[in-house]
């Protein structure tokens, strides 16, 4: 029988919420809005787990490191 959701729409499922406000958070950056990056990261670094803590932090680093040039 055929899958109802194509293996692509069915990753999106398996994501986990860090990884969605990752993202969203990138994209924040991205479109320039470096506060609301931010406060998404803090988020995740105040909830999550050590991995998701970790991840989160790169990239705020990241952030952080690129506003002072």
């Amino acid at each position: 029988s055929t899958p109802l959701y194509s293996s692509a729409a069915s990753d999106v499922y398996k994501r986990q919420p860090v990884d969605v406000k990752l993202d969203l958070a990138e994209t924040y950056a991205d479109l320039g809005d470096i506060s609301g990056a931010r406060e998404i990261l803090e988020e995740i670094i105040s909830e999550s787990n050590k991995e998701g803590k970790r991840r989160a932090t790169a990239v705020l680093d990241k952030l952080n490191s690129d506003a002072s040039r």
